[in-house]
């Protein structure tokens, strides 16, 4: 029969068409368009051959690589916290401390994060950016980690984080003598946590980068706390205060069972008045020379909230 040509229609054709007809007339799916069915893979005899296998290895090693991370990460923190506990001054605590992060061994995951490094792009199929002449990135970042070390430590356990932002800090917090920034001062502040006095560190990344509080609550009839909050200076304008005021709101308004928040700020403080209007604080009021910082009494525009 050559292309294209009709050949006449039979009794079994008609037979065919005559059972489809009746089973068109009672389906459900007839004068409904068919499903697209999407595929978020590249079909294959070696993809479906890995999937019978499980995890491939380069997924099994950078597993192993994160729960190293966050052994790691538990292991540096309990260090961190038993240090400043024994630790007399400031000035033991960084020198001690900074000890710690120099003889820390990450040999095990580093040998892992170097196997990854290495065999990644091969084992991953990683394509190859056109533009770049290199591997393309994965949600926007290079597919090599970093090795940690001692950097890396300090990054995330600062041996003086409040003494390194001291400078910044001054023109916005009260006067505060030298004995605020010794370890142990700041061991009798973390003492004093309790129910209605509530201290969280701020962190980006793993690192601790900056605090948020809620103190000065009164009970009875007023259910009233007071927010204050800072980042480190290397870290702002990043969104870190807003999200952790926006947690402490959740917390105040729902687990501590408080009816009202407030904070202050000073009246230059653009910023942080712009963190407490993204978590629906309002201005109600102007404090007069409300509290003395760097020398001078200072002016304070006052913000609220209500629980809803």
């Amino acid at each position: 029969m050559s292309q294209g040509a009709i050949r006449p229609e039979t009794a079994r054709d008609r037979e065919e068409r005559r059972v489809l007809e009746e089973e068109l007339a009672v389906s459900p799916l007839t004068g409904r368009p068919l499903e697209q069915r999407l595929r978020n893979f590249r079909p294959g005899a070696d993809s479906a051959i890995r999937a019978l296998g499980g995890p491939t290895v380069w997924m099994r090693r950078l597993r192993t690589i994160e729960n190293e991370i966050e052994r790691h990460e538990a292991e540096l923190g309990e260090l961190w916290l038993a240090l400043a506990e024994k630790a007399n001054d400031a000035e033991a605590f960084s020198r001690q401390w900074l000890e710690t992060a120099r003889g820390y061994s990450f040999a095990q995951v580093n040998e892992l994060i170097d196997r990854h490094n290495r065999n990644f792009p091969a084992e991953a199929r990683l394509p190859m950016d056109p533009r770049t002449r290199d591997f393309v990135k994965i949600n926007g970042r290079p597919y090599e980690r970093k090795q940690l070390d001692a950097h890396w430590i300090l990054e995330r356990w600062p041996a003086a984080l409040y003494t390194a932002n001291r400078e910044f800090l001054m023109p916005f917090e009260p006067d505060r003598e030298d004995e605020f920034f010794t370890a142990a001062h700041q061991r009798r502040r973390i003492a004093v946590i309790g129910d209605d006095l509530w201290r969280w560190a701020i962190v980006d990344d793993g690192r601790i980068v900056g605090m948020v509080s809620v103190a000065d609550v009164i009970r009875g009839g007023l259910q009233l706390g007071n927010v204050g909050y800072w980042v480190a200076q290397s870290h702002n304008g990043r969104g870190l205060a807003s999200a952790a005021v926006a947690d402490v709101v959740e917390f105040s308004f729902g687990e501590a069972g408080l009816h009202r928040l407030e904070a202050g700020t000073l009246l230059h403080n653009h910023a942080s008045q712009r963190v407490l209007e993204k978590n629906g604080f309002e201005r109600y009021g102007l404090a007069r020379k409300l509290l003395r910082i760097n020398g001078e009494w200072r002016d304070h525009v006052l913000f609220e909230r209500i629980a809803d």
